[in-house]
């Protein structure tokens, strides 16, 4: 059985199969718009360190609404890999790539949703803080405890003793 954590690091990390360097019919084929080249770029460039070059890819691949490099994007924004950490970025593009199926994507949607994300204000325009949405990211662990994911079973037991705990019923 794949667990999330084993997912995520086949998104992020690439397949077994890619090259350490990126191969000049792999950049022409990404140049050329062909998406799925696009995210084998962006694998490349990120298993060479070359963080915006990678993100550069992702989110050419991600225009075209590839859930992969959606996730990708994401977590880059997430982590701020290759640009700066934006936590509404990462969820705009993690929803995506959650809608589509991509199961690590749901377990970082499923985080971010049950902390909110603070405002932030030197954005330009200004972004409004994200209120935490406990209902959307317990459906989410549980549609992923359903399919298997110790992960989601540790995030939602978790939170559930967050919850009860006594210092939150004072």
């Amino acid at each position: 059985m794949l667990t999330a954590a084993y997912c995520s690091a086949v998104y992020l990390s690439g397949s077994d199969k890619a090259e350490k360097n990126v191969s000049e019919s792999l950049l022409n084929q990404a140049r050329a718009g062909d998406a799925q080249a696009q995210l084998a770029a962006g694998f490349a460039f990120f298993k060479q360190g070359n963080p915006v070059r990678a993100v550069y890819w992702f989110h050419a691949a991600a225009a075209q609404d590839l859930a992969e490099a959606q996730y990708n994007l994401g977590r880059c924004y997430l982590d701020g890999y290759g640009v700066a950490k934006n936590h509404h970025q990462a969820m705009e593009y993690l929803q995506k790539a959650a809608a589509k199926g991509i199961q690590p994507a749901k377990l970082l949607l499923a985080r971010l949703m049950l902390s909110g994300i603070a405002a932030n204000p030197d954005h330009k325009p200004p972004l409004p803080a994200v209120q935490p949405d406990e209902k959307g990211a317990l459906k989410l662990l549980e549609e992923l405890a359903a399919c298997g994911s110790a992960q989601a079973y540790l995030l939602h037991a978790g939170h559930l003793i967050k919850k009860s705990s006594p210092a939150n019923h004072d």
